[in-house]
Protein backbone atom coordinates (compact mmCIF):
# COMPACT_ATOMS: atom_id res chain seq x y z
CA UNK A 1 0.00 0.00 0.00
CA UNK A 2 2.79 2.33 0.75
CA UNK A 3 4.67 2.26 -2.51
CA UNK A 4 1.41 3.04 -4.45
CA UNK A 5 1.27 6.02 -2.21
CA UNK A 6 4.81 7.20 -2.43
CA UNK A 7 4.09 7.07 -6.22
CA UNK A 8 0.82 8.46 -6.29
CA UNK A 9 1.97 11.55 -4.48
CA UNK A 10 5.11 12.19 -6.31
CA UNK A 11 7.61 11.11 -3.30
CA UNK A 12 10.57 9.01 -3.21
CA UNK A 13 11.96 6.18 -0.95
CA UNK A 14 15.19 7.85 0.15
CA UNK A 15 15.52 4.60 2.73
CA UNK A 16 14.70 2.43 5.14
CA UNK A 17 15.71 2.06 8.85
CA UNK A 18 14.94 -0.93 10.24
CA UNK A 19 11.25 -1.10 10.08
CA UNK A 20 11.43 2.89 9.54
CA UNK A 21 10.96 4.74 6.13
CA UNK A 22 12.10 8.34 5.21
CA UNK A 23 10.54 9.64 2.28
CA UNK A 24 10.91 12.96 0.52
CA UNK A 25 8.52 15.00 -1.26
CA UNK A 26 8.26 17.86 -3.98
CA UNK A 27 4.96 19.39 -2.59
CA UNK A 28 4.39 19.54 1.82
CA UNK A 29 0.45 18.64 0.62
CA UNK A 30 1.37 15.90 -1.42
CA UNK A 31 3.77 14.68 1.66
CA UNK A 32 0.56 15.40 4.03
CA UNK A 33 -1.89 13.78 2.25
CA UNK A 34 -0.03 10.83 1.35
CA UNK A 35 0.64 10.44 5.06
CA UNK A 36 -3.06 10.45 5.86
CA UNK A 37 -3.62 8.13 3.00
CA UNK A 38 -1.65 5.50 4.36
CA UNK A 39 -2.76 5.92 8.11
CA UNK A 40 -6.51 5.60 7.11
CA UNK A 41 -5.65 2.74 4.59
CA UNK A 42 -4.08 1.32 7.74
CA UNK A 43 -7.08 1.85 10.35
CA UNK A 44 -8.97 -0.40 7.00
CA UNK A 45 -6.16 -3.17 6.92
CA UNK A 46 -5.73 -3.58 10.45
CA UNK A 47 -10.02 -3.85 11.51
CA UNK A 48 -9.82 -7.81 10.77
CA UNK A 49 -6.65 -8.38 12.10
CA UNK A 50 -6.47 -8.88 16.30
CA UNK A 51 -4.49 -6.33 17.97
CA UNK A 52 -1.48 -8.04 18.76
CA UNK A 53 -0.99 -9.27 15.27
CA UNK A 54 -1.67 -5.27 13.76
CA UNK A 55 0.82 -2.92 11.72
CA UNK A 56 0.78 0.33 13.41
CA UNK A 57 2.68 3.35 12.25
CA UNK A 58 3.40 6.78 13.68
CA UNK A 59 4.51 9.52 11.04
CA UNK A 60 5.96 12.74 11.26
CA UNK A 61 5.96 15.33 8.62
CA UNK A 62 8.37 18.79 8.46
CA UNK A 63 9.26 21.06 5.40
CA UNK A 64 12.68 22.53 5.70
CA UNK A 65 16.47 22.99 4.06
CA UNK A 66 17.92 19.46 3.48
CA UNK A 67 21.26 18.59 2.09
CA UNK A 68 21.51 15.95 -0.49
CA UNK A 69 24.47 13.62 -0.43
CA UNK A 70 23.87 11.00 -3.39
CA UNK A 71 20.88 9.17 -2.94
CA UNK A 72 20.43 9.82 0.65
CA UNK A 73 19.73 13.31 2.41
CA UNK A 74 19.94 14.90 6.00
CA UNK A 75 20.01 17.88 8.07
CA UNK A 76 17.40 19.73 10.35
CA UNK A 77 15.00 18.98 7.80
CA UNK A 78 15.16 15.35 8.12
CA UNK A 79 16.26 15.62 11.79
CA UNK A 80 12.95 17.61 12.58
CA UNK A 81 10.61 15.09 10.67
CA UNK A 82 12.34 11.99 12.89
CA UNK A 83 11.74 13.85 16.33
CA UNK A 84 8.22 14.46 15.09
CA UNK A 85 7.59 11.07 14.43
CA UNK A 86 9.24 10.02 18.01
CA UNK A 87 6.49 12.16 19.25
CA UNK A 88 3.67 11.00 17.50
CA UNK A 89 0.61 8.56 19.03
CA UNK A 90 0.55 5.50 17.01
CA UNK A 91 -1.77 5.51 13.80
CA UNK A 92 -1.32 9.47 13.87
CA UNK A 93 0.42 12.08 11.72
CA UNK A 94 2.12 14.93 13.77
CA UNK A 95 3.36 17.45 11.25
CA UNK A 96 5.96 20.97 12.06
CA UNK A 97 4.50 24.47 12.34
CA UNK A 98 6.17 25.52 9.30
CA UNK A 99 4.49 22.54 7.71
CA UNK A 100 1.21 23.50 9.14
CA UNK A 101 1.27 27.27 7.76
CA UNK A 102 1.55 26.35 4.52
CA UNK A 103 -0.93 23.45 4.49
CA UNK A 104 -3.96 24.79 6.40
CA UNK A 105 -5.23 26.76 3.71
CA UNK A 106 -5.09 24.45 1.43
CA UNK A 107 -6.10 20.63 2.81
CA UNK A 108 -9.39 20.51 4.44
CA UNK A 109 -7.54 18.87 7.63
CA UNK A 110 -7.46 20.31 11.06
CA UNK A 111 -4.43 19.55 13.02
CA UNK A 112 -4.39 20.19 16.84
CA UNK A 113 -1.60 22.87 18.28
CA UNK A 114 -0.18 20.64 20.51
CA UNK A 115 2.45 23.42 21.53
CA UNK A 116 6.10 24.18 21.91
CA UNK A 117 8.23 20.65 22.39
CA UNK A 118 12.43 20.66 22.80
CA UNK A 119 13.83 17.70 20.78
CA UNK A 120 17.28 16.05 21.05
CA UNK A 121 19.81 17.38 19.22
CA UNK A 122 17.79 20.42 17.95
CA UNK A 123 18.82 23.46 19.34
CA UNK A 124 14.96 25.78 19.23
CA UNK A 125 12.01 23.98 20.62
CA UNK A 126 9.83 22.90 17.60
CA UNK A 127 5.95 23.20 17.21
CA UNK A 128 3.91 19.94 16.86
CA UNK A 129 0.51 20.01 15.26
CA UNK A 130 -1.08 16.60 15.50
CA UNK A 131 -3.90 14.81 14.19
CA UNK A 132 -5.29 11.59 16.09
CA UNK A 133 -5.81 8.54 14.74
CA UNK A 134 -9.55 8.97 16.11
CA UNK A 135 -9.55 11.85 13.53
CA UNK A 136 -8.25 10.19 10.78
CA UNK A 137 -10.72 7.12 11.59
CA UNK A 138 -13.49 9.62 10.73
CA UNK A 139 -12.55 10.36 7.12
CA UNK A 140 -13.45 8.54 3.72
CA UNK A 141 -11.00 5.90 2.95
CA UNK A 142 -8.62 7.15 0.39
CA UNK A 143 -8.24 5.47 -3.12
CA UNK A 144 -4.52 5.41 -3.67
CA UNK A 145 -3.64 4.72 -7.48
CA UNK A 146 -0.26 4.51 -8.96
CA UNK A 147 0.63 7.16 -11.02
CA UNK A 148 1.60 6.76 -14.37
CA UNK A 149 2.94 10.38 -15.08
CA UNK A 150 6.42 11.46 -14.46
CA UNK A 151 7.34 11.97 -10.84
CA UNK A 152 7.66 16.32 -10.22
CA UNK A 153 11.30 16.81 -9.67
CA UNK A 154 12.72 16.20 -6.30
CA UNK A 155 13.49 20.26 -4.47
CA UNK A 156 15.25 20.99 -1.24
CA UNK A 157 12.25 22.49 1.30
CA UNK A 158 9.54 19.49 0.09
CA UNK A 159 7.93 17.50 2.39
CA UNK A 160 9.89 15.20 4.54
CA UNK A 161 8.44 12.69 6.37
CA UNK A 162 9.69 9.97 8.70
CA UNK A 163 7.35 6.57 9.20
CA UNK A 164 8.33 4.12 11.59
CA UNK A 165 6.40 0.36 12.67
CA UNK A 166 4.75 0.68 15.75
CA UNK A 167 3.43 -3.26 16.48
CA UNK A 168 4.92 -6.55 16.48
CA UNK A 169 7.03 -7.75 13.09
CA UNK A 170 6.89 -11.67 12.44
CA UNK A 171 10.21 -13.21 14.51
CA UNK A 172 12.72 -15.40 12.63
CA UNK A 173 11.52 -18.77 13.22
CA UNK A 174 15.21 -19.84 15.12
CA UNK A 175 15.10 -16.18 17.06
CA UNK A 176 13.42 -17.65 20.60
CA UNK A 177 15.79 -20.64 21.14
CA UNK A 178 19.06 -18.67 20.19
CA UNK A 179 18.14 -16.07 22.52
CA UNK A 180 17.90 -18.62 24.82
CA UNK A 181 20.65 -19.64 24.52
CA UNK A 182 22.60 -16.01 24.23
CA UNK A 183 21.13 -15.70 27.75
CA UNK A 184 22.58 -19.02 28.71
CA UNK A 185 25.98 -18.06 27.52
CA UNK A 186 25.65 -14.63 29.08
CA UNK A 187 24.04 -15.57 32.75
CA UNK A 188 24.70 -18.85 33.60
CA UNK A 189 23.81 -18.94 36.97
CA UNK A 190 20.28 -18.39 35.78
CA UNK A 191 17.84 -21.07 35.77
CA UNK A 192 16.62 -22.38 32.39
CA UNK A 193 12.52 -20.92 33.76
CA UNK A 194 13.98 -17.63 34.28
CA UNK A 195 15.59 -18.11 30.51
CA UNK A 196 12.36 -18.90 29.09
CA UNK A 197 10.19 -16.38 30.67
CA UNK A 198 12.59 -13.67 29.86
CA UNK A 199 12.74 -14.82 26.37
CA UNK A 200 8.74 -14.94 26.21
CA UNK A 201 8.45 -11.45 27.94
CA UNK A 202 11.25 -10.05 25.57
CA UNK A 203 9.19 -11.11 22.06
CA UNK A 204 5.77 -9.24 23.51
CA UNK A 205 7.36 -6.17 23.43
CA UNK A 206 7.02 -3.40 20.72
CA UNK A 207 9.77 -2.51 18.73
CA UNK A 208 11.96 -0.99 18.73
CA UNK A 209 12.86 -3.30 21.74
CA UNK A 210 16.27 -4.44 23.45
CA UNK A 211 17.44 -6.64 25.90
CA UNK A 212 20.70 -5.89 28.45
CA UNK A 213 22.46 -8.14 30.74
CA UNK A 214 24.50 -7.88 34.07
CA UNK A 215 26.94 -10.56 33.54
CA UNK A 216 28.25 -9.97 37.61
CA UNK A 217 25.13 -9.74 38.77
CA UNK A 218 23.50 -12.10 36.94
CA UNK A 219 20.37 -10.57 35.82
CA UNK A 220 18.80 -8.88 32.61
CA UNK A 221 16.52 -5.99 31.81
CA UNK A 222 14.31 -5.34 28.55
CA UNK A 223 12.64 -2.46 27.01
CA UNK A 224 10.18 -1.71 23.85
CA UNK A 225 8.55 0.80 22.43
CA UNK A 226 11.26 3.26 21.89
CA UNK A 227 11.22 5.28 18.71
CA UNK A 228 14.38 3.99 17.48
CA UNK A 229 16.49 1.05 17.54
CA UNK A 230 19.78 3.06 18.93
CA UNK A 231 17.41 4.98 21.91
CA UNK A 232 16.09 1.24 23.01
CA UNK A 233 19.72 0.00 23.61
CA UNK A 234 20.33 3.28 25.36
CA UNK A 235 17.07 3.06 27.29
CA UNK A 236 18.09 -0.88 27.55
CA UNK A 237 21.47 -0.16 29.09
CA UNK A 238 20.82 2.98 31.25
CA UNK A 239 17.78 0.76 32.99
CA UNK A 240 19.82 -2.25 33.58
CA UNK A 241 22.85 -0.05 35.07
CA UNK A 242 20.77 1.74 37.16
CA UNK A 243 19.01 -1.86 38.48
CA UNK A 244 21.98 -3.72 38.58
CA UNK A 245 24.75 -1.10 39.69
CA UNK A 246 27.10 -1.96 36.88
CA UNK A 247 27.51 -1.65 32.89
CA UNK A 248 25.82 -4.26 31.03
CA UNK A 249 25.99 -5.57 27.58
CA UNK A 250 22.80 -5.33 24.89
CA UNK A 251 22.40 -9.22 23.37
CA UNK A 252 19.39 -8.58 21.40
CA UNK A 253 17.39 -5.79 19.65
CA UNK A 254 14.04 -6.19 17.82
CA UNK A 255 14.72 -9.84 16.23
CA UNK A 256 18.00 -9.93 16.04
CA UNK A 257 20.81 -11.48 18.83
CA UNK A 258 23.71 -9.47 18.87
CA UNK A 259 26.64 -11.55 18.00
CA UNK A 260 28.83 -12.52 20.59
CA UNK A 261 32.93 -11.73 20.80
CA UNK A 262 35.33 -14.60 19.94
CA UNK A 263 35.29 -15.16 23.28
CA UNK A 264 31.77 -15.90 24.12
CA UNK A 265 31.20 -12.93 26.09
CA UNK A 266 29.41 -9.26 25.11
CA UNK A 267 30.67 -5.96 25.16
CA UNK A 268 30.05 -4.38 28.52
CA UNK A 269 28.79 -0.95 27.66
CA UNK A 270 28.79 1.87 29.91
CA UNK A 271 25.94 4.11 30.66
CA UNK A 272 27.28 8.15 31.46
CA UNK A 273 24.19 9.14 32.58
CA UNK A 274 23.55 7.03 35.10
CA UNK A 275 26.96 8.31 36.92
CA UNK A 276 26.34 11.70 36.15
CA UNK A 277 27.18 13.68 39.19
CA UNK A 278 26.42 17.39 38.39
CA UNK A 279 24.02 20.09 38.62
CA UNK A 280 20.45 18.91 37.36
CA UNK A 281 20.30 18.88 33.38
CA UNK A 282 16.63 17.03 32.07
CA UNK A 283 19.20 15.98 29.26
CA UNK A 284 21.29 14.16 31.53
CA UNK A 285 18.56 11.60 33.52
CA UNK A 286 18.60 8.42 32.39
CA UNK A 287 16.18 5.84 31.22
CA UNK A 288 13.18 8.54 30.66
CA UNK A 289 11.01 8.93 27.53
CA UNK A 290 11.40 12.06 26.06
CA UNK A 291 7.15 12.48 26.71
CA UNK A 292 8.41 12.00 30.58
CA UNK A 293 11.20 14.42 29.88
CA UNK A 294 9.25 17.23 28.79
CA UNK A 295 6.92 17.35 31.99
CA UNK A 296 6.58 20.66 33.39
CA UNK A 297 7.64 19.17 36.70
CA UNK A 298 10.83 17.98 34.87
CA UNK A 299 11.50 21.16 32.82
CA UNK A 300 11.16 23.53 35.72
CA UNK A 301 12.75 21.61 38.17
CA UNK A 302 16.13 23.54 37.85
CA UNK A 303 14.57 26.82 38.23
CA UNK A 304 11.63 25.57 40.62
CA UNK A 305 11.80 27.03 44.58
CA UNK A 306 13.12 25.03 47.04
CA UNK A 307 13.49 23.46 49.46
CA UNK A 308 13.37 20.36 46.41
CA UNK A 309 14.33 16.90 45.90
CA UNK A 310 13.74 14.36 43.18
CA UNK A 311 14.07 10.50 43.16
CA UNK A 312 14.01 8.11 40.17
CA UNK A 313 13.20 4.36 39.61
CA UNK A 314 14.75 2.66 36.43
CA UNK A 315 11.45 1.61 35.12
CA UNK A 316 11.01 5.29 34.13
CA UNK A 317 9.59 6.60 37.45
CA UNK A 318 10.82 10.55 38.49
CA UNK A 319 9.31 12.23 41.06
CA UNK A 320 10.04 15.91 41.83
CA UNK A 321 9.37 18.09 45.22
CA UNK A 322 9.21 21.57 45.34
CA UNK A 323 8.76 24.16 47.78
CA UNK A 324 8.89 21.45 50.82
CA UNK A 325 8.98 22.79 54.24
CA UNK A 326 12.90 21.16 54.75
CA UNK A 327 15.30 19.91 52.45
CA UNK A 328 14.97 16.44 54.49
CA UNK A 329 11.38 16.71 54.01
CA UNK A 330 11.90 17.25 50.05
CA UNK A 331 13.62 14.31 49.68
CA UNK A 332 11.31 12.10 52.31
CA UNK A 333 8.11 13.23 49.90
CA UNK A 334 9.82 12.15 46.65
CA UNK A 335 10.78 8.90 47.85
CA UNK A 336 7.97 8.01 49.34
CA UNK A 337 6.06 9.18 45.94
CA UNK A 338 8.33 6.83 43.87
CA UNK A 339 7.75 4.21 45.28
CA UNK A 340 4.46 4.27 45.90
CA UNK A 341 3.74 4.84 42.53
CA UNK A 342 1.81 2.31 40.60
CA UNK A 343 4.59 1.71 37.79
CA UNK A 344 7.37 1.42 40.12
CA UNK A 345 5.05 -1.04 42.28
CA UNK A 346 4.78 -3.30 39.08
CA UNK A 347 8.75 -3.29 39.24
CA UNK A 348 11.50 -5.14 40.97
CA UNK A 349 14.02 -2.46 43.45
CA UNK A 350 13.73 0.74 45.67
CA UNK A 351 13.74 4.23 43.80
CA UNK A 352 16.85 6.23 44.51
CA UNK A 353 17.45 9.54 45.49
CA UNK A 354 18.37 11.20 42.23
CA UNK A 355 18.68 15.13 43.25
CA UNK A 356 18.95 16.90 46.58
CA UNK A 357 18.27 20.72 45.12
CA UNK A 358 19.67 21.08 41.94
CA UNK A 359 22.69 18.43 42.94
CA UNK A 360 22.39 15.09 41.05
CA UNK A 361 23.34 12.76 43.67
CA UNK A 362 22.23 9.40 41.66
CA UNK A 363 25.62 7.81 41.66
CA UNK A 364 25.39 7.56 45.47
CA UNK A 365 22.57 4.79 44.95
CA UNK A 366 20.75 6.86 48.44
CA UNK A 367 17.07 5.11 49.15
CA UNK A 368 16.86 7.10 52.12
CA UNK A 369 17.50 11.00 52.73
CA UNK A 370 21.04 12.38 52.65
CA UNK A 371 20.15 15.38 54.55
CA UNK A 372 20.26 15.35 57.98
CA UNK A 373 16.98 15.74 60.32
CA UNK A 374 16.21 18.87 61.33
CA UNK A 375 17.22 19.61 65.43
CA UNK A 376 13.07 19.72 66.88
CA UNK A 377 12.42 19.94 70.55
CA UNK A 378 12.24 17.15 73.10
CA UNK A 379 9.07 17.84 73.61
CA UNK A 380 7.87 17.24 69.98
CA UNK A 381 10.01 13.84 69.74
CA UNK A 382 12.06 11.51 71.30
CA UNK A 383 15.47 12.44 69.34
CA UNK A 384 17.72 14.17 71.36
CA UNK A 385 18.18 18.18 70.91
CA UNK A 386 21.63 19.05 70.46
CA UNK A 387 21.89 22.52 71.89
CA UNK A 388 25.09 25.26 71.37
CA UNK A 389 28.62 25.27 73.10
CA UNK A 390 29.67 22.44 74.83
CA UNK A 391 26.67 20.57 75.02
CA UNK A 392 27.39 19.58 71.53
CA UNK A 393 30.68 17.99 72.14
CA UNK A 394 28.70 16.34 74.97
CA UNK A 395 25.39 14.68 72.64
CA UNK A 396 28.97 13.80 69.77
CA UNK A 397 31.12 12.12 72.19
CA UNK A 398 27.96 9.64 73.82
CA UNK A 399 26.65 9.20 69.61
CA UNK A 400 30.60 8.31 68.91
CA UNK A 401 30.65 5.80 72.43
CA UNK A 402 27.30 4.30 71.03
CA UNK A 403 28.30 3.80 67.46
CA UNK A 404 32.02 2.97 68.21
CA UNK A 405 32.25 1.42 71.89
CA UNK A 406 35.69 0.17 71.19
CA UNK A 407 37.45 3.19 70.50
CA UNK A 408 39.33 5.00 73.12
CA UNK A 409 38.00 7.80 75.29
CA UNK A 410 40.62 10.08 74.23
CA UNK A 411 40.84 8.71 70.59
CA UNK A 412 36.96 10.31 70.43
CA UNK A 413 38.23 13.32 72.22
CA UNK A 414 40.40 14.04 69.55
CA UNK A 415 38.15 13.42 66.77
CA UNK A 416 34.94 15.34 68.35
CA UNK A 417 37.12 18.39 68.77
CA UNK A 418 38.45 18.09 65.13
CA UNK A 419 34.90 18.44 63.97
CA UNK A 420 33.77 21.02 66.35
CA UNK A 421 36.88 23.45 64.97
CA UNK A 422 36.83 22.39 61.64
CA UNK A 423 35.70 24.66 58.89
CA UNK A 424 31.80 24.37 57.05
CA UNK A 425 30.58 22.23 55.55
CA UNK A 426 31.70 19.53 57.28
CA UNK A 427 30.71 15.81 58.47
CA UNK A 428 31.99 12.77 60.80
CA UNK A 429 31.18 9.36 59.71
CA UNK A 430 32.02 6.09 62.18
CA UNK A 431 32.96 2.60 61.38
CA UNK A 432 32.03 0.73 64.66
CA UNK A 433 34.36 -1.62 64.49
CA UNK A 434 37.57 0.51 63.51
CA UNK A 435 37.33 3.97 63.60
CA UNK A 436 35.87 7.65 63.02
CA UNK A 437 36.39 9.87 59.64
CA UNK A 438 36.16 13.78 58.91
CA UNK A 439 35.66 15.68 56.35
CA UNK A 440 35.75 19.77 56.46
CA UNK A 441 35.67 23.03 54.05
CA UNK A 442 33.29 21.45 51.15
CA UNK A 443 31.17 23.56 49.10
CA UNK A 444 27.79 22.14 51.07
CA UNK A 445 26.57 19.91 53.09
CA UNK A 446 25.83 17.23 51.29
CA UNK A 447 29.40 16.82 50.14
CA UNK A 448 30.53 16.77 52.99
CA UNK A 449 28.47 14.39 54.37
CA UNK A 450 29.50 12.27 51.12
CA UNK A 451 32.91 12.69 51.41
CA UNK A 452 33.06 11.63 55.23
CA UNK A 453 31.36 8.58 54.02
CA UNK A 454 33.44 7.81 51.11
CA UNK A 455 36.91 8.26 53.23
CA UNK A 456 35.55 6.40 55.83
CA UNK A 457 34.89 3.55 53.63
CA UNK A 458 38.06 3.43 52.11
CA UNK A 459 39.92 3.73 55.13
CA UNK A 460 38.01 1.20 57.39
CA UNK A 461 37.08 -1.28 54.20
CA UNK A 462 33.72 -1.54 55.03
CA UNK A 463 30.45 1.45 54.89
CA UNK A 464 30.45 3.57 57.81
CA UNK A 465 27.53 5.18 60.03
CA UNK A 466 27.36 9.10 59.47
CA UNK A 467 27.58 10.21 62.77
CA UNK A 468 26.83 14.30 62.47
CA UNK A 469 26.68 17.07 59.65
CA UNK A 470 27.88 20.07 60.25
CA UNK A 471 26.54 20.95 64.10
CA UNK A 472 23.57 18.14 63.55
CA UNK A 473 23.79 14.78 65.13
CA UNK A 474 21.98 12.12 63.80
CA UNK A 475 19.14 11.02 65.16
CA UNK A 476 19.85 7.32 67.46
CA UNK A 477 18.13 4.26 65.49
CA UNK A 478 15.18 3.45 67.84
CA UNK A 479 16.33 -0.39 67.62
CA UNK A 480 20.07 0.71 68.29
CA UNK A 481 21.44 -0.43 65.22
CA UNK A 482 23.16 2.71 63.29
CA UNK A 483 22.78 2.40 59.60
CA UNK A 484 25.71 1.58 57.38
CA UNK A 485 25.74 3.74 54.10
CA UNK A 486 27.78 1.70 51.10
CA UNK A 487 29.11 4.34 48.69
CA UNK A 488 29.30 3.27 45.05
CA UNK A 489 32.37 5.29 44.12
CA UNK A 490 34.66 2.90 46.54
CA UNK A 491 32.74 0.02 45.27
CA UNK A 492 33.48 0.82 41.86
CA UNK A 493 35.88 -1.24 39.74
CA UNK A 494 35.50 -0.46 35.83
CA UNK A 495 37.53 1.64 33.63
CA UNK A 496 39.54 4.97 35.08
CA UNK A 497 36.97 7.48 35.06
CA UNK A 498 37.76 10.90 37.45
CA UNK A 499 34.09 10.78 38.08
CA UNK A 500 34.75 7.55 40.11
CA UNK A 501 37.18 8.79 42.25
CA UNK A 502 35.70 8.98 46.13
CA UNK A 503 36.81 11.10 48.79
CA UNK A 504 38.10 13.61 46.70
CA UNK A 505 37.72 17.35 45.33
CA UNK A 506 36.69 18.54 42.04
CA UNK A 507 39.83 20.55 41.74
CA UNK A 508 41.84 17.10 41.82
CA UNK A 509 39.51 15.22 38.97
CA UNK A 510 39.91 18.04 36.89
CA UNK A 511 44.11 18.17 37.27
CA UNK A 512 45.40 17.51 34.05
CA UNK A 513 47.60 14.61 34.75
CA UNK A 514 43.95 12.77 36.21
CA UNK A 515 41.99 14.26 33.27
CA UNK A 516 44.50 13.05 30.59
CA UNK A 517 45.40 9.42 32.36
CA UNK A 518 42.99 7.42 30.31
CA UNK A 519 44.31 8.15 27.34
CA UNK A 520 47.93 7.94 28.15
CA UNK A 521 49.67 4.42 26.85
CA UNK A 522 51.98 2.29 28.34
CA UNK A 523 52.58 1.29 31.64
CA UNK A 524 50.61 3.38 34.17
CA UNK A 525 49.28 2.52 37.57
CA UNK A 526 47.35 5.01 40.33
CA UNK A 527 47.95 5.00 44.09
CA UNK A 528 45.31 6.56 46.46
CA UNK A 529 44.83 8.00 49.95
CA UNK A 530 41.31 8.84 51.30
CA UNK A 531 42.48 11.87 52.39
CA UNK A 532 41.88 12.96 49.04
CA UNK A 533 45.45 12.23 47.78
CA UNK A 534 46.36 10.42 44.11
CA UNK A 535 49.47 9.91 42.64
CA UNK A 536 50.25 8.59 38.95
CA UNK A 537 52.80 7.38 37.44
CA UNK A 538 52.84 6.76 33.07
CA UNK A 539 55.85 5.66 30.76
CA UNK A 540 57.11 3.21 33.16
CA UNK A 541 59.68 0.67 32.12
CA UNK A 542 57.07 -2.28 33.42
CA UNK A 543 53.15 -2.43 34.48
CA UNK A 544 54.91 -3.68 38.33
CA UNK A 545 57.27 -0.59 38.08
CA UNK A 546 54.35 1.56 37.51
CA UNK A 547 52.38 0.50 40.30
CA UNK A 548 55.55 0.08 42.87
CA UNK A 549 56.23 3.83 41.64
CA UNK A 550 52.65 5.21 42.31
CA UNK A 551 52.33 3.54 45.92
CA UNK A 552 55.90 4.95 46.77
CA UNK A 553 55.28 8.59 45.82
CA UNK A 554 51.85 8.60 47.40
CA UNK A 555 53.13 6.84 50.80
CA UNK A 556 56.20 9.37 50.79
CA UNK A 557 53.74 12.02 50.28
CA UNK A 558 54.89 14.94 52.75
CA UNK A 559 51.39 16.71 53.26
CA UNK A 560 50.07 13.40 53.96
CA UNK A 561 53.02 12.44 56.43
CA UNK A 562 52.27 9.32 57.02
CA UNK A 563 48.62 10.11 58.83
CA UNK A 564 45.50 7.48 58.73
CA UNK A 565 47.30 4.31 56.82
CA UNK A 566 48.48 3.54 53.65
CA UNK A 567 47.90 4.48 50.24
CA UNK A 568 46.34 1.95 48.38
CA UNK A 569 46.45 0.63 44.76
CA UNK A 570 43.42 2.53 42.84
CA UNK A 571 44.30 1.87 39.01
CA UNK A 572 46.78 -0.88 37.71
CA UNK A 573 46.51 0.59 33.60
CA UNK A 574 42.92 1.61 32.73
CA UNK A 575 41.83 -1.12 35.23
CA UNK A 576 39.98 0.27 38.69
CA UNK A 577 41.66 -2.30 41.75
CA UNK A 578 40.50 0.06 44.66
CA UNK A 579 38.26 -2.43 45.92
CA UNK A 580 40.79 -5.28 46.43
CA UNK A 581 42.59 -2.94 49.13
CA UNK A 582 46.06 -3.61 47.99
CA UNK A 583 48.58 -1.94 49.22
CA UNK A 584 51.55 -3.60 47.14
CA UNK A 585 51.59 -3.83 43.27
CA UNK A 586 49.16 -5.95 41.84
CA UNK A 587 51.06 -6.76 38.58
CA UNK A 588 53.80 -9.54 39.26
CA UNK A 589 57.49 -8.75 38.64
CA UNK A 590 58.87 -9.71 35.73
Amino acid sequence: MIDPAVAAHHGRLVKTTGDGLLLEFASVVNAIECAVAVQRGMLSRNAEIAEDRRIVFRIGVNIGDIIIDGGDIYGDGVNVAARLEALCEPGGVYISRSANEQVRDKLSLSFADLGEHTVKNIARAVGVFGLAAKDIATLPEIPIYPTQSERAPVLAGGGVWWLTQVGPAELPQNFEPRLVTALARSLPATSAKYREDTTAGFVKLETFRALAVAPRAGGSWRVGSWSSRELAEEKALEKCQQVFDEPCAVIAVNDTVVPSNADGTWTVRDAPRVRYAGLFNVERIPALSQRDMQRPDVTAYATASGPKAAALHAIGVFQAVTGAASQRAAEEQALRACNNDPLRRSSTGPCYLYAVDNRVVLPLRSTAPLTAAAQIPPTAAASPVVPAGTAIRTALLDAMAKIMPTQTPAAREDQATGHLNASAHKAIAASPTSGSWRSQNWASAAIAEERSLEGCQVRYSAPCVLVAVNDTLQPPPTDGNWPRRPMARVAYDGLFDPRQIPAVNETLRQRPDVAAYADVQGPKAAAFHPLGRMFLVTGAASQHTAEEQALAACNADPQRGGQSGPCLLYAAGNQVVLPRRSTSPATAAN
